[in-house]
């Protein structure tokens, strides 16, 4: 069998999709005949996808929010055996989802608000007393 690819690494990521590179395993043992890249939502299930011999990436699209494991394993051919090295070593990768529509706009906005909202119920509660500040000064 082969060693496992080398240098797996999330080249990029957006908050739905990784794109996954690896090297050639060190020793190949025989032919390639695909890589198998395999990834994870929290302790949930691995999913596979089988690549071609001659590809070092592949992007992940449809992710959802979540910490992801990713880990890439390839097969072989060697004397009319197949084989199949272990798992590259676990990377991990977490994906926040989608930015909110509104961004940091929002929370200034909720605050400013609130504020206004304040102010107008404490004018409203203590109108009488300056009323009657106001009065008593004259």
């Amino acid at each position: 069998a082969p060693t496992e690819p080398i240098n797996v690494k999330v080249e990029s990521f957006t908050a739905t999709s990784v794109n996954l590179t690896w090297e050639l395993p060190a020793e190949e043992n025989g032919i390639l005949e695909e890589y198998i890249v395999s990834w994870a939502r929290g302790k949930g299930s691995f999913i596979n996808q089988t690549i071609p011999p001659n590809d070092n990436s592949y992007e992940i699209n449809g992710l959802s929010e979540g910490n992801y494991s990713f880990i890439v394993s390839v097969t072989n051919t060697y004397d009319g055996k197949d084989g199949r090295s272990e798992p590259s070593e676990t990377i991990y990768q977490l994906i926040d989802g989608p930015p909110s529509p509104c961004g940091g706009g929002c929370i200034a906005g909720i605050i400013i608000g609130v504020l206004i909202v304040a102010l107008a119920v404490s004018a409203f509660i203590f109108k009488d007393k300056i009323k009657n500040k106001f009065n008593q000064e004259k």
